[in-house]
């Protein structure tokens, strides 16, 4: 009997995000750049597009600053998770140079860093939208995939309004 080739990581979250592509999901590697997303995702933020780097998202882009109305707590988020990802893994240069970079670059992010009151959540909402004449909310639930060292971000509609809008932004979506 001959063993199956093993499966690339690829494979497998292509086929995670392609059972869940009715709704927002985005899974992000340990230094938070995100390696897949469900086209609603993608529909519901720029930033949810394979290869966005959702900390130097949250601290170098102006538009994220000033599209999210609770960016204090979700500068605190994203500095925590970073600080938790650096506690796991201290040997990794990459996460030193990503630190340093951001560290460099804003000042916002050195004060959230170096803040270790701070904590990384498993669930919690964030406004969507901020631009729009209606504004919606999504609440997310955190899954990490122990194996492939991903987490995994699946967001919810909080709200009527946050249902009407992403299904307003699904009948977008091409077929």
């Amino acid at each position: 009997m001959t063993e199956a080739p093993p499966r690339r990581r690829h494979d497998e979250l292509d086929g995670l995000l392609g059972a869940l592509d009715g709704i927002p999901v985005i899974v992000h590697d340990r230094y938070l750049t995100v390696v897949g997303a469900t086209r609603l995702a993608r529909a519901v933020s720029p930033f949810f597009r394979e290869g966005v780097n959702l900390a130097r998202a949250a601290f170098l882009d102006d538009s994220v600053v000033e599209s999210q109305t609770a960016w204090p707590e979700f500068a605190e988020h994203v500095a925590a998770t970073l600080r938790v990802e650096l506690d796991r893994h201290d040997a990794d240069p990459e996460f030193r140079r990503l630190v340093g970079e951001l560290s460099a670059r804003s000042r916002a992010f050195a004060r959230a860093f170096a803040d270790d009151s701070g904590r990384q959540r498993p669930s919690g909402s964030w406004v969507f939208g901020a631009d729009s004449p209606e504004p919606f909310t999504l609440a997310f639930h955190r899954l990490e995939l122990p194996d492939a060292g991903d987490t995994v971000l699946v967001w919810r509609p909080d709200g009527p309004a946050a249902e009407r809008a992403l299904a307003a932004i699904a009948q977008t979506l091409p077929r």
